[in-house]
């Protein structure tokens, strides 16, 4: 009883005052690192606080509310493409393609929520990827937006790299006091049953699809801002990079076991043997070929190719 009491004490201090304390030092060294960085400094930043956005959003999403997608590309592309259509072809402000495909993707979360929420476990995944790649072929068909040609951003007032950086900074900041908050709110504590036992939270009063809804919105608008700071900084956007899967890559990084590393290692070692002995092959045919006299090529004897 000791001991609990004493880390229970710890951790209320750890979530004080002097918590708060070293946030803000930790996010005025960010911000003053903005001004003295290199270039390259500033952009590795930007994806890492774009990443750390989208990352907590998936963490609320998944890991409270149990919906594990594999499609928030889609929101990154559509407000990637908002950005280029406002700032090309209607030559808007930067801001405000931004905060458009912020309310786009809003706005594109509750439309899918009627067909996904009918889903659940890997069926709700599986259909947010297949509703990724089905809108990166939508896009590609699109003459509006030059298909598979791409768009650029173009904005006569475009900020530096220094101002790009603390939008994503700012950001990342954001989304993590949002999802500090709704934990330690009312909703916070039904997320936290819904994630032990959603059918036991249910039985208490916890409205399932609310919550759920209120989180695959919330997640849907920041993985949006983040994506169009993402392709205001890459000034370009194509379908296959705008919906493509390598915007998960902030999820999760998955490594086998070490039990398991001979298994990793031996597949490569295969996958090498393999390419090593069609190149031999490949040289062997090559050698027959200058060897062999030019009859034989066409199923002929060498007399009646001499002939």
């Amino acid at each position: 009883m000791k001991k609990s009491a004493a880390s229970n004490k710890n951790m209320r201090i750890l979530d004080g005052i002097p918590m708060l304390i070293v946030a803000v030092v930790i996010v005025i060294a960010l911000i003053a690192l903005g001004f003295v960085g290199t270039n390259n400094l500033r952009r590795t930043l930007i994806r890492i606080f774009l990443y750390c956005a989208m990352a907590s959003m998936w963490n609320l999403m998944s890991g409270y509310t149990g919906m594990t997608s594999l499609g928030q590309q889609t929101f990154i592309g559509v407000a990637g493409y908002t950005m280029a259509v406002f700032t090309a072809k209607l030559m808007l402000p930067f801001g405000v393609g931004l905060l458009a495909g912020g309310v786009i993707g809003g706005i594109l979360a509750l439309i899918l929520s009627v067909i996904l929420f009918r889903m659940r476990g890997m069926y709700f995944a599986i259909a947010t990827w297949v509703i990724a790649e089905a809108l990166k072929t939508f896009f590609k068909s699109w003459e509006f937006v030059n298909m598979g040609g791409g768009m650029t951003v173009k904005s006569s007032i475009r900020p530096n790299s220094t101002g790009i950086y603390l939008m994503a900074l700012v950001l990342m900041v954001i989304a993590i006091i949002l999802i500090y908050i709704l934990l330690r709110s009312k909703l916070g504590l039904g997320l936290t049953a819904m994630r032990d036992d959603a059918d036991a939270a249910s039985s208490v009063g916890v409205n399932i699809f609310q919550s759920k809804l209120l989180c695959f919105v919330i997640c849907g608008i920041f993985c949006a801002l983040a994506g169009g700071i993402y392709y205001l900084n890459y000034v370009s956007i194509y379908p296959n990079s705008g919906f493509h899967r390598h915007h998960r890559r902030y999820r999760y990084h998955v490594r086998p076991h070490r039990r398991y590393d001979h298994l990793h290692h031996s597949g490569r070692a295969v996958e090498e043997a393999a390419h090593r002995l069609a190149q031999h092959r490949a040289r062997r045919h090559r050698h027959r070929c200058h060897c062999v006299p030019a009859g034989r090529h066409h199923g002929h004897p060498p007399e009646e190719a001499a002939l």
